[in-house]
């Protein structure tokens, strides 16, 4: 495709297209059936994220025009290649992960329908995402997010004052830190928990270093605008936290996959 994502198909065109005019997916009742709606559910979010892509590239390019006369040095790649660069990291993430919750149904028939419907909630989640690049609110959190967010903060002596620019970046520093001890600790735990699944604990070591590299790349995209303002480290911190918590999140998921 033009954007990235190559669809999985799992049945064959043909079967589809008669299963198209008989399956009514809001009771899809055979596997068959089932396979057919995860399938569609996934190709809908596929295109939905296809959709909003230029998008976000297209807002990121104006970002790239506007900064020639800033202080952006030549030697720093443009935040539209960074979100590239991103997006690739994040296909790669989102089929790992998706392997790692459907592991304990393994050899089952219903294991390739959790797959595609894993796919589509995430494809779903990362359109989100990139919709939030494309109007410039990247650094908006979920509320989810915001709720862990502000709960770190409350905890951290270092965040009861922030009357000042230095001072809130000072907070951001360490509300980073902590969040970032907050996923190593759950990271681990949940790596423990998978060590009955030998595969999907190499498939979390991967998926993890591509997470590292999606953060790290789309964080110096979405916060370019803001390079050499005295509030840039700040900014760039703060996209660090929300995607350090939503990964977080993330992660506590999968252990809530085994038995």
């Amino acid at each position: 495709m033009k954007y990235f994502l190559a669809l999985a198909l799992t049945v064959t065109a043909s079967s589809f297209s008669t299963l198209a005019f008989a399956t009514d997916c809001s009771n899809a009742l055979t596997t068959v059936e089932m396979k057919y709606c995860a399938n569609e559910e996934y190709v809908l979010a596929d295109k939905e994220l296809n959709a909003v892509w230029p998008l976000a590239m297209a807002y990121l390019k104006r970002v790239d025009a506007g900064a020639a006369n800033s202080h952006v040095p030549d030697t720093l790649k443009p935040a539209a290649s960074l979100l590239v660069q991103a997006q690739r990291e994040w296909i790669k993430m989102r089929d790992l992960d998706c392997a790692i919750e459907v592991a304990h149904s393994e050899g089952g028939s219903i294991q390739p329908i959790e797959l595609l419907l894993c796919k589509a909630a995430k494809t779903r989640t990362r359109t989100t995402e990139l919709r939030a690049i494309a109007s410039g609110n990247a650094l908006d959190f979920s509320p989810e997010v915001q709720d862990r967010f502000l709960e770190i903060q409350s905890s951290l002596y270092e965040c009861k004052d922030q009357s000042s620019t230095v001072a809130w970046k000072f907070c951001i520093g360490e509300t980073f830190l902590a969040a970032d001890r907050a996923l190593n600790t759950r990271y681990s735990a949940v790596k423990n928990a998978l060590a009955t699944y030998p595969k999907a604990v190499n498939q979390l070591v991967t998926s993890e270093l591509a997470w590292i590299s999606l953060r790290d790349n789309e964080c110096s995209a979405v916060t370019r605008e803001n390079f050499g303002g005295t509030g840039y480290t700040g900014y760039y911190s703060l996209c660090m936290i929300g995607k350090t918590i939503a990964r977080t999140f993330e992660i506590n998921s999968f252990e809530q996959q085994v038995p």
